[in-house]
């Protein structure tokens, strides 16, 4: 007789969260891969809140958020476009019922400064500014200068001879520079949902397009809009928006034509009158 396979506690449990979530999954207009590297906790309980009953923040291990995305992708093959994100970071998932745009203007919103962490990779260039750094005389100005900060006393205060970039993009935050920013009272970060992509109506959006300034957005359609109206007008094409101007330009056009050719239409013969 074939012995029955022993399924662990752990991997039942495993099962179980994958297939809830590929349920979800399903259910959901728009799903967001989120890197939960470098998102303190405290931050993303704040974001549920943010984000209310349309959009619901799930965590779990990157193994069942892979195994839900392969199984609700028996339903809906576009799913499988979120598992490269996935494979990569220490994923969680936004699951909303509106536009993934929205989702990250409500994140954008919610950004705090941050301090930066020993071993972070940073995205920005860290610069300490020139001046009075308020520090007294003492043990800080030998930790400001580890971080290859020109620091001296002047006049019983700690100053920084030149701004200095202790950072640049890509490079990883030591500890003499997180300690002297620490020291200095700088929160050159900031507290972010860091959305690495998000899939809606089978079309994956990347960081880039979601983190598109919406005022920056709406001001170019709007000048779009008002570049493709003045481009119909010139060139007489009719639509919706254009055919009440163009219907004008004809009739001021066509009394300009009757004057000068002294026909008297009914619009003109006032004016025919009045001239004679």
């Amino acid at each position: 007789m074939a012995k029955s396979e022993h399924i662990s506690e752990n991997k039942k449990r495993k099962m179980e969260q994958s297939k809830a979530l590929s349920e979800k999954l399903s259910g959901a207009k728009s799903i967001l891969v989120v890197e939960m590297k470098g998102t303190p906790g405290s931050h993303l309980s704040r974001m549920r809140k943010v984000f209310g009953k349309n959009s619901e923040v799930v965590v779990r291990k990157k193994a069942v958020v892979l195994k839900a995305l392969e199984q609700g992708a028996g339903k809906n093959p576009n799913l499988s476009k979120l598992v490269p994100f996935v494979e990569q970071v220490q994923p969680a998932l936004v699951l909303s019922s509106e536009s993934p745009f929205k989702v990250k203007g409500l994140a954008t919103k919610e950004k705090k400064p941050a301090r930066a962490k020993i071993g972070q990779v940073s995205d920005r260039e860290v610069v300490v500014p020139e001046g009075d750094t308020g520090l007294p005389p003492g043990p800080a100005i030998g930790d400001l200068q580890k971080a290859n900060l020109p620091a001296k006393i002047q006049k019983g205060k700690i100053i920084v001879e030149k701004a200095t970039t202790v950072a640049k993009p890509g490079e990883t935050i030591t500890k003499e520079v997180a300690d002297a920013l620490l020291k200095l009272g700088l929160e050159p970060f900031e507290t972010d949902l860091n959305i690495l992509a998000a899939l809606e109506g089978g079309l994956v959006y990347g960081s880039d397009v979601l983190s598109i300034d919406e005022t920056y957005a709406l001001n170019h359609i709007a000048q779009a809009h008002s570049w493709a109206f003045n481009l119909a007008i010139e060139a007489g094409y009719p639509t919706a928006d254009t055919v009440e101007l163009l219907v004008q330009k004809a009739v001021l056009a066509a009394a300009g034509v009757a004057l000068e050719s002294k026909a008297v239409p009914g619009e003109t013969i006032e004016q025919i009158l009045a001239n004679a």
